[in-house]
C-alpha cells in the first residue's frame, strides 16, 4: 500500500508583540486589551508546506514491512515592533524598536520498520518490531537592523515611517539525527 499527500499553509498578518505592563516605577499599567502601540506597516508572512509518503506491504508470513518519509518547509518573513521601555512616568513615553526577521526551516525525515509476529509461551502471540529512522534538519536565519522610536504610550503615534531595515546578521544551524528502536 502506498500513501501519499502533503499539505500547504500561508498566513499574513499584523505582529505587534505587546504593551508595556508597568511603569518606571514599578506601579502596573491598567491599558485595556485592545490597546496597541504598533504601527501599520508590521507585517509577518509565513507558509508550513509539507509533503510524506508511506509506503507498507504484510507479506504472506504475517511480516510487515513500512517505510515513510515526509519533508516539511516552514518559512517566515516579518518585520515586528514591541515595547522595549515601562512607560516613564509624567512623560508617558515608552521605546518601542521594530526589528527583521527571516527564518526558514527544513526537515527530512525517514524511518523504516519491520514487524511479525512470534510466539514466545505456549499461544500467546507477541510482536518482533526492529526500525531506524533519521532526521536531517537546517535552519537558515538572517537577522536586520533594529530602529527605536519614543512614543506615548497612551496616545501612541502611528505614522511612524517605516525604516529601511536590512539584513546584518546569517546564520545556518544544521541538526542530524539516527536513531533505532525495537
Amino acid at each position: 500500500v502506498l500513501s501519499v499527500g502533503g499539505m500547504y499553509q500561508e498566513h499574513d498578518h499584523s505582529v505587534f508583540a505587546g504593551n508595556p505592563i508597568v511603569f518606571s516605577d514599578g506601579t502596573r499599567v491598567d491599558l485595556p486589551r485592545e490597546h496597541n502601540i504598533g504601527v501599520p506597516w508590521s507585517y509577518a508572512e509565513e507558509y508550513t508546506a509539507e509533503a510524506f509518503a508511506e509506503l507498507e506491504h504484510k507479506f504472506d508470513s504475517g511480516v510487515t514491512a513500512k517505510l515513510s518519509g515526509r519533508f516539511v518547509e516552514r518559512w517566515l518573513d516579518r518585520i515586528h515592533v514591541q515595547a522595549r521601555t515601562p512607560i516613564t512616568v509624567g512623560t508617558n513615553d515608552v521605546t518601542i524598536r521594530a526589528g527583521r526577521d527571516e527564518d526558514l526551516r527544513n526537515d527530512y525525515i525517514v524511518d523504516g520498520h519491520v514487524s511479525a509476529p512470534v510466539r514466545l509461551i505456549g499461544d500467546a502471540e507477541s510482536t518482533f518490531l526492529l526500525g531506524a529512522d533519521y532526521n536531517f534538519s537546517t535552519r537558515d536565519r538572517n537577522r536586520g537592523d533594529t530602529a527605536t522610536y519614543v512614543v506615548d504610550a497612551f496616545e501612541p503615534d502611528h505614522n511612524i515611517p517605516k525604516p529601511n531595515l536590512t539584513f546584518n546578521s546569517f546564520r545556518l544551524d544544521q541538526t542530524e539525527e539516527y536513531g533505532a528502536y525495537g
